[in-house]
């Protein structure tokens, strides 16, 4: 028995250490810088040595963060694009409480900082967003055409698009979230149907990835290599370039697998050293015989409470991050 468990943690230390070395792959070849002097907490990611490079603005949906966006991050900064990613007013990092209305200032911001890496080329500027963030980026650049050569819209809310306007649209959603394939097709046909004519600024596609939904989407290897090339197709035809950026495209973002294995690793390390955690279990309570019925009510006796608790404190924004506070609460409340 005793050798088992001994197994049994060597595995589980070989599955973490592997999980260690997969993430580190990702950052392998790239500048990777944390900007905390701002007010918003930034991400950027770059090729190492790399100079005037096309620059990339990424926004998240609503609840989510930059680290829900950096499959876009390490695929765009593989291939030879200099990539920033922040975290909202009241989301993931930052503690400042969310409104709306600063969104747009919050995304001037990023280029601002984008603006002042080494590694940019001022002169060719796309964005990125996801969900509230889409539509963010889609008004950004139909006020600022100027400044962005390309729009990636994924799960894409709203703008007032014109066949002209913003310059080079790609739409993206998930098959498996209806709504937003009918709002983006809704969306491609306001901005005068599909076109091909990136060289004027004029391209629309609409990409419609298989087998994911509003979330998962963001993990798709079909959804990064749509962006990237649309991205690509861009600044390859802008007068400034001939050939799309230099770098790595056959990389695939795996952190997925890697974090699943590094879970898997610590569970199995867990389960190896119990005998040695836990005390000897005798004379312990016996759990119910139904324990089923305490999995059945607890789900909705956490709601009840939440629901309970909404008429006394703020629940959004509980914590001063959105859904995240009022989630911990509802698994305090679950058990």
């Amino acid at each position: 028995m005793k050798k088992r468990r001994i197994s049994l943690l060597l595995g589980a230390l070989a599955l973490i250490v592997t999980a260690w070395v997969g993430l580190a792959a990702a950052r392998a070849g790239l500048v990777v810088r944390s900007l905390q002097d701002h007010p918003i907490p930034f991400i950027y990611l770059a090729p190492r040595q790399a100079t005037s490079v096309p620059g990339v603005i990424v926004a998240h949906g609503f609840a989510g963060s930059k680290q829900l966006m950096l499959g876009y991050g390490y695929v765009l900064a593989r291939a030879g694009y200099g990539v920033i990613l922040g975290d909202f007013n009241g989301h993931g990092a930052n503690p400042a409480p969310f409104d709306r209305d600063t969104l747009p200032q919050m995304l001037e911001t990023a280029r601002q900082v984008l603006l002042l890496q080494p590694e940019v080329d001022p002169s060719r500027l796309a964005l990125l967003g996801h969900s509230m963030g889409s539509g963010l980026a889609m008004n950004q650049a139909l006020a600022h055409p100027d400044r962005y050569q390309a729009t990636v819209a994924i799960s894409p809310t709203g703008a007032a698009l014109t066949p002209q306007l913003p310059r080079n649209l790609q739409l993206q959603a998930g098959s498996g979230e209806g709504p937003f394939v009918r709002n983006a097709q809704r969306l491609l046909q306001q901005a005068g149907g599909e076109n091909l004519n990136l060289k004027e600024g004029l391209g629309r596609e609409l990409v419609v990835v298989p087998r994911v939904e509003h979330i998962s989407i963001l993990f798709s290897d079909r959804s990064h290599q749509a962006a990237l090339n649309w991205l690509d197709r861009t600044f390859a035809i802008l007068p400034e370039s001939d050939q799309p950026p230099e770098g790595d495209r056959s990389y695939r973002d795996r952190r997925m697998v890697w974090y699943g294995l590094h879970l898997l690793g610590w569970i199995l390390a867990l389960e190896s050293l119990s005998p040695a955690i836990a005390p000897s279990l005798e004379g312990r309570p016996r759990p119910s015989r139904r324990p089923w019925i305490g999995l059945i009510l607890s789900p909705f006796l956490a709601a009840a409470g939440l629901w309970a608790l909404s008429f006394v404190i703020s629940l959004p924004d509980l914590g001063g991050i959105q859904v995240g506070g009022a989630l911990g609460l509802w698994f305090l409340i679950a058990g």
